[in-house]
């Protein structure tokens, strides 16, 4: 299970969540998030799941 780099940006901003808050309701740290946003690095099944349930 993969997503988008866009959408995970999509889905912080549409919750109006800095990406210090976001990677804190997913239980890991900020620099994770920015490298899912910047295709560095890529979210684990259990987060994209959590990230798609508040989609």
């Amino acid at each position: 299970m993969t997503i988008a780099p866009e959408e995970l940006r999509d889905v912080r901003n549409k919750l109006n969540l800095s990406p210090a808050i976001f990677a804190h309701y997913l239980h890991t740290d900020e620099a994770s998030c920015q490298n899912w946003e910047q295709e560095q690095a890529r979210p684990s099944a259990q987060a994209v799941l959590l990230i798609r349930m508040v989609h």
